[in-house]
């Protein structure tokens, strides 16, 4: 099963950190969410597909 993991990245002191933020079941709906909060002026996110037992 295909999953697609959507994190926030961000800056603290100086290094950059990664938070897994959702899980989606599809990557229509993780690029939707994206798209989302682009508009709400979050910049930093991304999607990245996973493959699980």
């Amino acid at each position: 099963m295909k999953v697609w993991l959507v994190f926030d990245f961000y800056n603290y002191d100086g290094h950059w950190f990664k938070d897994l933020e959702i899980i989606f079941d599809s990557q229509e709906k993780a690029e939707e969410y994206i798209e989302r909060k682009r508009a709400m002026g979050y910049n930093k996110y991304i999607c990245e597909m996973h493959t699980v037992n």
